[in-house]
Formats: C-alpha cells, sequence, structure tokens
C-alpha cells in the first residue's frame, strides 16, 4: 500500500530533520536501506541493504512507535546482526537481538510498541540489560531450549540472514562499517554545530543584557526619557556582537575538531 510506503518515509524524513546527532545518525543508516513491501514478513524486516515491510502492521503503528521500528531495524543492521547468527537459531536469535538492542533505544528517548522485548520485564524479567545478543542467546538456549512459536514474537520487526554467499558478506559488512562510520561522522558534525549554535546564542544573550546595562548607566540621563535612543544603541551593540561571532566561526582555521573521525 502507497499509504504504508509513505508512513515510513515520513518517519526516515523526521530522523532526517531530527535536532540532535542521535537522529542524524540513524537517519544516516536508514536512508540507505530499499524499501520493499512484503505482506507476508508480518511486521518488518531488514537483511542489511533492505527494509522489508507489512503494509497492514505499519498502518496499525501511532507516529512514534513507527520512528522507534525503524531505529530497532536500523540498530540490527548497525550492530551487525544479519552477520553474527552462524548456526544458531534464527527465531531465538532475534528474540536475543532485540534483548539486546530495545533497552538501548528506549533509553534514546523513542518509542516501541507496547509488545516489544525487555530484560527485566515479563517472561524475561530475571536477564539482566546491558548484554550483546550472543549472550542473551546462551542464557534462553540454557533456560529450557525452547523456542517460540511466531518469527517475531517483540512485534518490532526482525532482523534476515544475509546471502549466504562468503563473498557477499564480506562485502556487506565492509558496507556496513563505512555506512556507520559515515553515520557517526554526520552525527559527531552535527552535535558539534549545534553545540556552536548555542555557545554563540548564549554569548550573544550576555553582550545584550551587557550592552542594555551600558545604555542605561549612560544615556539615560541624556535620552530625556525617550527610551528608543538606548533600544537603536542595544540592538547595535549586540548586531555588531553578532557579526563577529559569524566572522571568527567561519574563518577561525585552528578552532575545535572532531575526533574519532575515519580519515576518508
Amino acid at each position: 500500500m502507497m499509504a504504508a510506503l509513505q508512513l515510513i518515509r515520513a518517519a526516515r524524513m523526521r530522523l532526517l530533520l531530527g535536532r540532535d546527532g542521535q537522529s542524524a545518525f540513524f537517519a544516516t543508516l536508514a536512508m540507505r536501506l530499499q524499501l520493499v513491501e512484503d505482506p507476508a514478513i508480518g511486521t518488518m524486516a531488514t537483511d542489511g541493504r533492505q527494509l522489508a515491510f507489512a503494509p497492514e502492521f505499519v498502518l496499525q503503528l501511532q507516529p512514534q512507535e513507527l520512528l522507534g521500528v525503524l531505529v530497532h531495524e536500523v540498530m540490527h543492521n548497525a550492530l551487525n546482526h544479519h552477520l553474527r547468527r552462524g548456526a544458531r537459531n534464527p527465531e531465538l536469535w532475534n528474540i536475543a537481538c532485540d534483548l539486546a538492542i530495545n533497552p538501548l533505544i528506549l533509553n534514546g528517548g523513542l518509542q516501541l510498541p507496547a509488545s516489544r522485548l525487555l530484560p527485566g520485564e515479563g517472561s524475561y524479567a530475571h536477564l539482566a540489560t546491558a548484554r550483546c545478543a550472543e549472550e542473551y542467546y546462551q542464557l534462553l538456549l540454557a533456560e529450557n531450549g525452547s523456542l517460540p512459536g511466531e518469527s517475531d514474537p517483540g512485534g518490532c520487526g526482525k532482523v534476515l540472514d544475509a546471502p549466504a554467499d562468503p563473498g557477499i558478506r564480506r562485502e556487506m559488512e565492509v558496507e556496513q562499517q563505512i555506512a556507520v562510520q559515515q553515520a557517526q561522522t554526520v552525527a559527531m558534525a552535527l552535535d558539534q554545530i549545534l553545540l556552536y549554535s548555542r555557545c554563540s546564542i548564549n554569548t550573544v544573550r550576555h553582550c545584550w543584557n551587557v550592552a542594555w546595562q551600558h545604555c542605561q548607566s549612560q544615556h539615560s540621563a541624556s535620552c530625556c526619557g525617550t527610551r528608543i535612543v538606548c533600544w537603536i544603541c542595544r540592538n547595535i551593540c549586540c548586531f555588531q556582537t553578532a557579526l563577529t561571532g559569524i566572522n571568527w566561526f567561519f574563518s577561525n582555521q585552528n578552532g575545535p575538531r572532531l575526533k574519532g573521525l575515519p580519515n576518508r
């Protein structure tokens, strides 16, 4: 259905227009996935290159839940869950992966459907958080060895295996590594820009207040009760300060630089 496709595109755009590095990170990874409609998938699924979705599932989600599910699928890829299963049972592997990433998504301020799986809740109340998917898999397998009766018990989307061909898998692993590095670069750059912006705004506000105090002390007696002179002085001072800050921002070549970025 076109309606479901448009909703997913809108969710990606919301990430793209987010106001922090986290949104930029997920948006960069989400935009590279090819959207494929597949009613048989039941919910959503990704294999590292595609994002398959069932229209009925997408249409029943609230906007914030859809955003969380989209990030859920992106996290599967970012952590190479589609390449790490090995000989493990695919359904139990999906549960283990969900238990590993869902706490991170919720801690990031996003929402997931009520059916989502979490360590410390429901059937997994006895499991601790902050474990990797392989650890959760071993714990689940050691408890009873039973397999889930459905392919996506968490209802948040699942991860599919990458193709079995070793050459393709190596290629996808390199692709994903580069994609994550690029997403981190974008996220760090945006956070740095926002940091500069906040500092600039705070500086201008401070100078604005200083200018106003200067006007009160220097011009109040000579203005003869006419406040417009003080207002003009105040705005000229702040405007000059803003121009100075902008010129510095674009001309300073020795200012703070981002750290930990790939040399590419």
